[in-house]
This record gives C-alpha cells, structure tokens and sequence, in this order.
C-alpha cells in the first residue's frame, strides 16, 4: 500500500450479526458521505463484503464506521486486505 497514492481501495470481509441489521444500506449511506466509491454485498457465509475506493483518510473513517454498524448488528471481526487500486464504479452500491 503507497500512501501517497491519492486514490486506495481496500477488500473487506465483515463478520458477525452483519445480515438482515440494514448493514448494506448503513455502508453505503457512510460511503457515500465519505465519498467513497465500490460496492457492499452480503456473502453466503454470513459475511458482508466491502470494496471501497478513496482517499486513505476517508477509508480508515469508514473502516471504523463498519466496526459500529447500525443499531441492530454486531461486528466480531473485520478483514481488511489493501489491494492495487482498480477502477471502481464512479458511485458506492449495494449489490444484491
């Protein structure tokens, strides 16, 4: 990861109480006011998925909105793997 590279994207694998808690609109409403752009999904596993694209200091206050969630989840451990920027959507989805 070069922090001096304007633009980050970072992969994320969220797991807990993280499906059927409004998690996917929470991240993208966060992203978005962020700036942020990627996607949110929810896996088979469980989990949820993330891929944000955005300047560092923006993706670390978004890495630490998912460690909050909305009012109903809860977060037992997140996976962050920093990945070579890649083009992403010019907006954050929720994908369903």
């Amino acid at each position: 990861m070069n922090l001096n590279d304007p633009q980050l994207t970072f992969e994320a694998k969220i797991t807990g109480l993280v499906q059927g808690v409004n998690f996917r609109l929470y991240t993208q409403n966060r992203a978005r006011q962020l700036g942020v752009k990627g996607w949110v999904k929810n896996h088979l596993d469980g989990s949820v998925r993330v891929l944000a694209r955005g300047p560092h200091p923006c993706l670390l206050q978004l890495i630490e909105s998912l460690w909050i969630g909305p009012t109903n989840a809860h977060v037992d451990n997140i996976d962050i793997t920093w990945i070579p920027s890649q083009s992403v959507s010019t907006h954050f989805s929720v994908i369903r």
